[in-house]
């Protein structure tokens, strides 16, 4: 969306463009959360019959996840947001219906894959940090290290205990035991 706006030219923007970009924003957002939800659910419903095939549960449990993120691709949607409220979907409707042995399959094959992709996107992360030529931006650095400051300063005023912990904290507020201060820093 970015591009677009920026091959358009800031002189070409009207008010109208910015105001379609926010709901283009939310369409997306939104889109991608629905199609999500409807694999989710049809993923569940679908779970309820497996029972005659338990070894297909876990590659099924994958394929529904991975089908929600192209459908909603394939429309425009956020393809991120489906798999993630697809996943939140499945967790609490499909857990239920499969095995336990295709519960602990899919438990260990999901803590694989994400370990293995947070381990390539460092390794690229890194890689691109040592090629890439990078420009000096004094602007950026002082605006950076000024918002941190900021945060850091505003930050335990809105929280019960110190530290710059205020997104913790309001997580915390909904749990019916009092956190630790340990648990928040992590």
């Amino acid at each position: 969306m970015f591009e677009g706006y920026a091959e358009m030219g800031p002189k070409n923007i009207i008010t109208v463009d910015y105001m379609a970009g926010v709901a283009s924003f939310f369409v997306v957002a939104l889109g991608g959360t629905l199609v999500g939800i409807i694999w989710g659910i049809l993923a569940a419903f679908v779970s309820r019959f497996t029972h005659h095939v338990r070894v297909i549960e876990p590659l099924f449990v994958f394929v529904m996840a991975y089908l929600s993120y192209v459908s909603a691709e394939l429309f425009h949607f956020s393809g991120i947001l489906a798999l993630t409220f697809c996943g939140i979907t499945m967790k609490n409707y499909v857990e239920e219906n499969i095995s336990y042995k295709s519960h602990v399959t899919v438990k260990y094959a999901m803590k694989m894959l994400a370990s293995s992709s947070e381990t390539i996107i460092f390794l690229f992360l890194g890689v691109s940090t040592v090629n890439d030529n990078h420009e000096w931006n004094t602007w950026f650095v002082v605006m950076t290290i000024f918002f941190c400051t900021v945060y850091r300063t505003i930050g335990p005023r809105f929280c019960r205990i110190k530290g710059p912990i205020l997104i913790s904290q309001l997580l915390f507020d909904c749990r019916s035991h009092e956190p630790l201060s340990i648990h928040q820093l992590g």
